[in-house]
């Protein structure tokens, strides 16, 4: 099966995120649906992950659905030092690195409800030089993790960033990379961002001022 062809207005936002050089684009391949979780929260099943198509996959494995749902809420809703709406924003440029339509916009809803600025979706230059700081930091894990070292770290304490800001970050960035994989190497991103899908509760486009054509 060829590339999966990504739609116009999406592909914008994608880019307004993360260049597209260097990113994976994965071959995907359609997967049997399994029964729905049905006691899975209305909160799960709308925002975090597209809820009914992950469910589908992970109800299979109850032990691990546990922990995931259990990981998800403490990162992005628990205490923290990170606020709210920079969670959701972390969340974003991570799935944006592996081109994840359907978190993307999972995590712009979430964004939004959360108050966060509706012009940080316009790009990192849009958003706060703090959130920019982390950005060369998000292609590292994201891609060529093993050159990880202590003076990334460290550049970014010289900034803005506290360490336990920046060990909350990694962990968010590292959830929603594996979390892309996860999406994609199931198939629920081809089934969810199809025109001939037949989900109940499609995602919704998003408004049109998340669309720019400005990279960074």
């Amino acid at each position: 099966m060829g590339q999966m062809a990504l739609p116009c207005q999406m592909q914008l936002v994608m880019e307004s995120l993360v260049p597209s050089n260097g990113i994976l684009r994965p071959r995907i391949q359609k997967r049997e649906e399994s029964g729905l979780k049905e006691d899975v929260s209305e909160d799960v099943k709308g925002e975090e992950c597209s809820g009914s198509q992950l469910m589908k996959v992970l109800d299979d494995h109850p032990v691990y659905l546990e922990t995931f749902m259990n990981t998800l809420s403490l990162i992005l809703k628990g205490d923290g030092p990170l606020p709210f709406n920079y969670r959701r924003y972390l969340a974003i440029m991570a799935s944006a690195r592996h081109q994840s339509l359907v978190l993307v916009r999972s995590q712009m809803a979430a964004f939004s409800s959360v108050g966060g600025n509706q012009e940080w979706l316009c790009g990192l230059h849009a958003a706060p030089g703090k959130l920019c700081s982390i950005s060369e930091l998000n292609r590292i894990l994201a891609h060529r993790p093993w050159i990880l070292s202590s003076q990334h770290i460290q550049n970014l304490m010289k900034g803005s960033w506290s360490l336990s800001e920046v060990v909350h970050a990694i962990v968010i960035m590292l959830h929603f990379h594996a979390l892309s994989s996860l999406v994609h190497g199931t198939g629920i991103e081809q089934h969810l961002i199809s025109p001939s899908s037949a989900d109940p509760n499609p995602l919704p486009p998003p408004p049109s001022r998340f669309i720019t054509n400005v990279l960074f």
